[in-house]
């Protein structure tokens, strides 16, 4: 049982390192608008009536060896390959049947596609094959051996039962996620917006210089007094954009004023307090650190709830996950000795890093 716990915690990395070989998919040209897309033809019911092509090997009955070993007989595979027909003790051959071959990847990966099916197998084998020589070796008899396999078996524990959290967490009930919408309703507002832009440091880099720096800045600051009220009394804002571009000297092209539907969290929280308070029409200026923004709210509306659903189910899931965690964490108390260990490392505050 240990050696099958760790062939499979082994196999973890095998399969990742089979998975990071396959072929990397073009990414998708842009779609043509809704109105210029040609016509799809439809499925004819033919083709709607027509079975998922088969994997290769999908015939195969469980007993068929689809690995076959020659020079491989160590105990360190036993329980996962077989002896062949015919084996002996002086010519070796083991063999993996097709159906123990889908219980190890139904274990560690069960989202495996087939076409990694081989490079899987090739890791297994090259993990096998070390295996047997390192029994050869006596590396079984080494002093850390059982410690190790003790550490690997809390690991395989560890992440089997973490999967089970999971997999428990992951299918909320409509229900739940009803109760979580209505009681969030605010989290789920929409504010479609424009914003015009005036940026406080020369994008050039001729102003760069303290005593120009600081005329940039006031000059920005004026043109930007000026766009909002001109903004607030209803002109144009793509033109004001434009126009505060022109007067500021830049000369690249303006950004698009046009920056569609934002949520909670998508803003600065001073920005986002001030242009909850507005109503449609409404315009707010921010003074941030890098440029001056002016924003204009065109319309307010709360997403349905079925819009937002599998948002919700994922949020509800992560909670219990972070709950369930915290409670067994949270369920078992260490102290260190500070006279062996040293005194504990304070934690460190949030959005730092750790000295190197």
């Amino acid at each position: 049982m240990v050696r099958k716990l760790l062939i499979a915690s082994a196999l973890l990395s095998a399969i990742a390192a089979a998975q990071s070989a396959k072929p990397q998919t073009p990414s998708a040209k842009p779609q043509a608008p809704e109105a210029t897309k040609p016509a799809q033809p439809s499925a004819s019911p033919a083709q709607a009536a027509a079975p998922a092509a088969k994997a290769p090997g999908d015939d195969l009955p469980p007993t068929a060896p689809v690995i076959t070993m020659k020079g491989l007989c160590s105990d360190a595979t036993e329980g996962v390959t077989k002896p062949a027909p015919g084996s002996t003790k002086d010519a070796c051959i083991s063999v993996m049947t097709k159906g123990d071959f889908e219980k190890l990847v139904q274990a560690v990966n069960p989202a495996l596609p087939p076409a990694m099916r081989r490079n899987l197998a090739k890791q297994l084998v090259d993990l096998m094959t070390m295996a047997q020589a390192a029994e050869k070796a006596g590396m079984q008899n080494q002093p850390n051996f059982t410690e190790v396999l003790r550490i690997q078996r809390l690991n395989v524990l560890g992440n089997l039962y973490g999967k089970s959290l999971e997999e428990q967490s992951r299918n909320v009930p409509p229900a739940e996620i009803d109760a979580y919408y209505k009681s969030h309703l605010a989290q789920f507002e929409e504010v479609k917006l424009q914003r015009i832009y005036v940026p406080k440091v020369d994008p050039s880099g001729k102003s760069n210089e303290p005593d120009k720096k600081a005329a940039w800045v006031a000059k920005a600051q004026q043109v930007a007094d000026e766009m909002n009220n001109r903004a607030a009394k209803g002109d144009d804002m793509g033109t004001l954009q434009k126009e505060a571009y022109t007067t500021l000297g830049i000369t690249t092209n303006p950004p698009n004023t046009d920056i569609g539907g934002v949520r909670k969290g998508s803003l600065a929280p001073a920005s986002e307090q001030a242009i909850a308070l507005l109503k449609a029409g409404g315009v707010y200026k921010s003074d941030e650190p890098s440029a001056i923004v002016i924003y204009k709210v065109l319309s307010k509306e709360t997403l349905k709830e079925e819009a937002v659903k599998d948002e919700i189910g994922r949020t509800i899931f992560s909670e219990k996950m972070q709950a369930r965690r915290k409670e067994i964490n949270d369920s078992v108390k260490a102290d260190f000795d500070d006279k062996y260990f040293g005194p504990a490392t304070p934690p460190l505050p949030p959005g730092a890093s750790s000295p190197r």
